[in-house]
């Protein structure tokens, strides 16, 4: 009788069939040629291998999806009494189909499944004189659902109401919702056109569109201080200024926009009557204005002659309890982390 030695350690790796026969070589006693069921360890022992999780149930090699597809479309439907449309089966396999919808006769039928014909549509006949309701949707790719269902055709009692949503969005482009109620009383198409917020808004035209809101600050007129909210934009900068007592400007003054303005400009100052763009900074304990052809400084004694608005304690440029961003073709803005704007367009000004 042959005598088989103990074997210990596991940690040797997979070696190559052709070195079975290599019993000199180091590894061959540390290796085993079929290890099932179980884990070698680093330490050079074994462990019984874990149970699997379940990540889904597939279907197996040779089953058939065979579906359900009703009209209406928001009709229950039930395979083999389970709720669901579709059912993986094996071919000749039969299936018990039950179809429900509010005014509609029940319908009840059990099919032998083959692959030539995987899906069945199944038109349920009214307790009453039942209409056909199609959505024709602008753009025609947009997602519709009739009563919860993605669909843009049903059949429905006369006379009954139908749920309607119609919706789409691709990158940066958006367009509101619609939603409603189509009365069927007859057959019908209804049109459905989605708009464009940019479009409907008519969006900032010669501006181009808005690249950042980049803060609020503070600015002095000669007798009254305002804040000022700097957008930065395509084609240029908006400085909208409005009153202290204020959370956001309610007029818009178009003639402001500074056309092609530069990235260093950053606030506004009223120069000879005039406002105009200006570079502000804080240099040694004093605010700075500065344009091409003039600087203006204002020291701590100049600020607190002007009564300066202050925070903590100090004069400060800047309202830093304003944020804001572009979204949706227009710009939205937050005052300590509150809504307080929304600006849609010129021709809509503010709200």
């Amino acid at each position: 009788m042959s005598i088989k030695p103990e074997r210990v350690q596991f940690n040797g790796g997979e070696l190559s069939p052709w070195l079975e026969g290599r019993t000199d070589i180091a590894k061959f006693n540390k290796t085993a040629k079929l290890c099932q069921n179980f884990i070698p360890l680093a330490e050079g022992s074994l462990k019984r291998r874990g149970g699997f999780k379940v990540a889904a149930c597939g279907a197996e090699g040779d089953s058939i999806k065979f579906s359900v597809c009703p009209n209406p479309p928001y009709a229950d439907v039930y395979l083999n009494e389970v709720k669901t449309k579709n059912v993986f089966v094996t071919e000749g396999d039969t299936v018990t189909i039950d179809v429900y919808a509010d005014g509609f006769e029940p319908y009840h039928t059990e099919v032998t499944v083959s692959a030539d014909k995987p899906d069945l549509t199944v038109t349920l006949n009214g307790l009453s004189p039942v209409v056909t309701v199609k959505l024709a949707v602008e753009p025609p790719w947009a997602t519709v659902t009739l009563n919860g269902v993605n669909a843009t055709e049903t059949i429905a009692p006369i006379n009954s109401d139908i749920a309607y949503t119609a919706k789409y969005h691709h990158e940066n482009t958006f367009y509101y919702t619609e939603h409603g109620i189509v009365h069927a009383d007859t057959d019908k198409t209804v049109p459905i056109t989605l708009h464009q917020i940019m479009d409907m808004y008519n969006g900032f035209g010669s501006w181009g569109k808005i690249n950042d809101f980049i803060h609020c600050t503070y600015v002095f007129d000669g007798t009254k201080f305002e804040k000022c909210f700097w957008i930065k934009f395509e084609n240029g900068c908006l400085p909208l200024r409005f009153d202290m007592t204020l959370d956001y400007p309610e007029v818009i003054r178009e003639e402001d926009f500074l056309l092609g303005c530069s990235d260093k400009v950053n606030s506004v100052m009223k120069i000879d009557g005039k406002w105009q763009g200006v570079t502000v900074t804080e240099e040694n304990e004093c605010f700075v204005w500065k344009t091409n052809k003039t600087l203006q400084v204002y020291d701590k004694q100049k600020l607190a002659e002007l009564n300066w608005p202050k925070k903590n304690g100090r004069f400060c440029l800047f309202d830093d309890s304003y944020d804001g961003t572009p979204a949706w073709g227009g710009l939205y803005v937050w005052k300590n982390a509150k809504p307080v704007w929304i600006w849609k367009g010129r021709e809509n000004g503010g709200r």
